[in-house]
């Protein structure tokens, strides 16, 4: 029984020894979690500092975003100031002009007689700058062949082809037409390397050979860039923009490596009416009368294009070549143009072996070499 008292008492103190152990290691968590607590305080105090800095952060960017948009708005506006007054100085007032000239032509009505033929009034003064060019061609073509049937087939043929697109847009209610996009930049710009060209395609007579080869090719080198056919992921314009940079480092060095491509033309000039009189008594073959000016650019081309070709230089060899430089257009050059009734160059009168004007020969404005041949040849029968 003693035993059994001892055992249990023994028991006890294990459990008790087990409990105190419990209870020290219940109060060293609780004084770990204590010391948590007061960790988190302190965090949550230094995030409360951080989100009230950053609030004040945020107001200051706000205040800066609103004066940098002040300032920005205020720039547009002086930007527009300063537009508007230099296209009132530059006279694109005409836009005001254009733009008053749709309200009125809005206001007409259709159906009737009156109001069509005042919306073809207002049409053609809007479109004029754009059909201008050709019908003034036009017309300098009918007032030098005097043709009327040619003159009113040719301005029909003008209306007709000016017409039946916007016939075909208007009735297809803009079905034809092709889907605004990307594209259109493309297209803007390649029609700008077009009229780049026609620029220096224009003012090539005018240049030297070697100035307008180099002028090609910048143009060959700067088209495979502002067409962006190098940057592209297409094979074939990637390919095209390497062709064109190519042929225009091939094009710049033949303006370095290549000459003139014929020398100039032996003429004999004449300043007066009495030295060409003199230059015609019996000149014993058939004479050339070239008038030219350093500003006539027809007399440039039939230079550089015509009088080179080899063909032409043969033929030209058997004439008595004369030239008249009427650059300063002084009296004794009005005289002498006056001579033959001419208003100004280009302009070549042939002469017989005794002097006389070969009638019905006169060369006047440009003609290419094939041409010229026949007048050439006409000249020797």
């Amino acid at each position: 029984m003693l035993a059994a008292v001892v055992a249990g008492v023994t028991a006890d103190r294990s459990d008790i020894r087990s409990d105190r152990r419990d209870i020290a290691s219940d109060r060293s968590d609780i004084a770990s979690d204590r010391r948590d607590m007061a960790q988190d305080k302190a965090d949550i105090q230094a995030d409360r500092k951080d989100i009230a800095k950053d609030r004040a952060d945020i107001r200051s960017d706000e205040r800066d975003l609103h004066r940098d948009y002040a300032a920005e708005r205020n720039g547009a506006d002086n930007q527009r100031d300063i537009a508007r007054d230099k296209n009132k100085y530059q006279g694109e007032n005409k836009e005001f002009i254009q733009q008053r000239l749709n309200a009125g032509q809005e206001r007409l009505h259709g159906g009737r007689i009156a109001s069509v033929a005042a919306m073809g009034v207002f049409s053609a003064v809007i479109v004029s700058p754009c059909v201008s060019a050709p019908l003034a061609g036009t017309l300098l073509q009918i007032s030098r062949t005097g043709d009327v049937v040619l003159g009113g087939t040719a301005l029909f043929a003008l209306a007709t082809g000016m017409g039946l697109p916007l016939i075909v847009v208007g009735v297809s209610e803009g079905a034809l037409l092709p889907k605004a996009g990307a594209w259109m930049v493309s297209v803007r710009k390649f029609f700008g390397v077009l009229l780049l060209a026609v620029a220096i395609w224009v003012i090539s007579p005018m240049l030297p050979a070697t100035l307008e080869r180099l002028a090609w090719a910048a143009l060959l080198i700067g088209m495979a860039f502002v067409l962006g056919v190098v940057r592209t992921r297409s094979r074939a314009w990637q390919a095209a923009g390497i062709a064109a940079i190519v042929a225009g480092l091939a094009v710049a060095a033949s303006a370095f490596t290549g000459g003139e491509s014929a020398s100039r033309i032996p003429f004999t000039r004449v300043a007066t009416v009495a030295q060409l009189d003199q230059r015609l008594t019996a000149p014993g073959r058939p004479a050339m009368l070239d008038f030219y000016a350093d500003w006539c650019v027809s007399c440039k081309e039939m230079e550089k294009l015509t009088f080179s070709d080899p063909r032409v230089r043969a033929e030209l060899d058997r004439l008595l070549l004369l030239q008249a430089d009427v650059t300063a257009a002084n009296a004794e050059d009005r005289a002498l143009l006056k001579r033959f009734s001419l208003f100004g160059p280009p302009g070549i009168i042939f002469f017989d072996a005794q002097g006389r004007e070969i009638p019905g020969l006169r060369v006047v404005g440009y003609q290419p070499p094939e041409r010229f041949l026949k007048t050439l040849a006409a000249v020797r029968h």
